[in-house]
C-alpha cells in the first residue's frame, strides 16, 4: 500500500482536530458533504481545488520548508545549476532551461 502524501495527512489531522462535524466543514468551504466525509473516511481524494477550500475553511497555509527537495533524476534534470557554471549558464540553470527569462 502506497504512504499518504504528507499534504493529504495534514489535512485529515487538521479535520480530526478541529472537532467539527462533516456537515460543518462541508458547508464552510463550500464543498458537497458527502465529498467531504468520504475523504475522512479515505474512500476518496480530494481535487487540489477541494483541498485547498477545506484547508482555509480550517484556517490552515501552505508554507515552504526551510530547505526544499531537490526534484529530478541528475543534475542536468534539476532546478539546481551545476557548481563549475557561472550565473545563467550551465544545462541546469534555471535560464537554460526556459524557466526565467532576463529582466527585459
Amino acid at each position: 500500500m502506497q504512504r499518504e502524501p504528507a499534504l493529504v495527512a495534514e489535512l485529515r489531522s487538521a479535520i480530526a482536530d478541529s472537532k467539527a462535524s462533516p456537515y460543518a466543514l462541508a458547508k464552510a468551504a463550500g464543498l458537497d458533504e458527502a465529498a467531504v466525509r468520504k475523504f475522512i473516511g479515505r474512500a476518496r481524494s480530494l481535487s487540489l481545488d477541494s483541498a485547498a477550500r477545506l484547508a482555509d475553511a480550517l484556517g490552515l497555509r501552505l508554507v515552504r520548508p526551510a530547505k526544499p527537495r531537490k526534484i529530478g533524476r541528475s543534475k542536468k534534470e534539476t532546478l539546481e545549476r551545476p557548481d563549475e557554471s557561472g550565473p545563467g549558464e550551465g544545462l541546469g540553470s534555471p535560464i537554460d532551461r526556459g524557466i526565467v527569462g532576463p529582466a527585459p
